[in-house]
């Protein structure tokens, strides 16, 4: 499984986007990427130092088999019909929903109601971790989103965070406003030849640099931000959270909210 660190998963604009930053783009990668995400995203890009690729969905199947039709008839046979609920692992957690309907196109909102009392009394972590949630009439049945299920059942937003690039944007505008003249990307390989880039750089007789992380970035990525402020005489390097980061001083790295900048 690739690293957290290297991937977002994020909505925007009623869509959710899976971004994994790789050294080189390839379809192969996607089964490396966590499966939930990719069954539920309307896009997959991969993220190089050169070039992205979009990931063809028609590849999905081939990584993430659902055994869709198999599973609504096991919970079908399984469930009680009165909105009964339950969590299984039939290849991938799979979470079945079923309603006292002929077919899917009569569900109404009293069996939205339903369901969500049913799964309030138990509680979202009964259900946590499906890849998928199957609505199941007698006839039919309609796989959902489990994001978008989530957030119609618990009244949540439907996905928290930001891609490296909303939160670069970000950092911009915010530094914008003080910077000394101009400032740009940088981009510089180290001395094997391995490409890297900060988001921003401020020059200057004391240059500044920003490298925006993701939540919960590991200890290793400020060491290696440590060794780049050294290494390129760098007078102050900045490590961009997501808003609510806080901020602290670790080997020299500054770790700041984006409010914070």
């Amino acid at each position: 499984m690739m690293d957290p660190e290297t991937f977002k998963f994020f909505e925007r604009g009623g869509e959710f986007y899976l971004v994994a930053y790789v050294a080189e783009p390839k379809a192969e990668l996607l089964r490396e990427l966590p499966p939930r995400e990719v069954l539920n995203s309307d896009h997959i890009l991969l993220v190089g130092p050169a070039r992205t690729m979009e990931i063809d969905r028609r590849l999905i199947p081939g990584v993430v088999s659902l055994r869709e039709q198999e599973a609504a008839g096991e919970f079908r046979q399984a469930l009680p019909r009165d909105h009964g609920a339950e969590l299984r692992t039939l290849g991938h957690p799979i979470l079945g929903v079923r309603i006292p309907r002929a077919t899917i196109r009569e569900a109404n909102d009293e069996d939205t109601r339903a369901l969500r009392a049913h799964l309030r009394e138990k509680g979202k972590l009964a259900y946590e971790g499906a890849v998928a949630v199957l609505l199941i009439a007698d006839q039919d049945h309609v796989r959902l989103n489990p994001f978008r299920f989530w957030a119609e059942m618990f009244d949540e937003r439907v996905i928290l965070g930001l891609s490296r690039e909303e939160m670069a944007r970000l950092a911009g505008k915010r530094l914008r406003s003080r910077a000394r003249g101009w400032m740009r990307r940088l981009e510089f390989t180290d001395a094997s030849g391995v490409p890297y880039t900060l988001d921003y750089g401020l020059p200057g007789p004391e240059p500044e640099a920003v490298r925006c992380l993701p939540e919960g970035a590991r200890a290793d990525s400020l060491e290696w931000l440590r060794q780049v402020r050294e290494g390129y005489n760098i007078s102050r390097m900045i490590a961009a959270v997501p808003p609510g980061g806080g901020s602290s001083l670790q080997g020299g790295v500054e770790v700041r909210g984006l409010g914070e900048l």
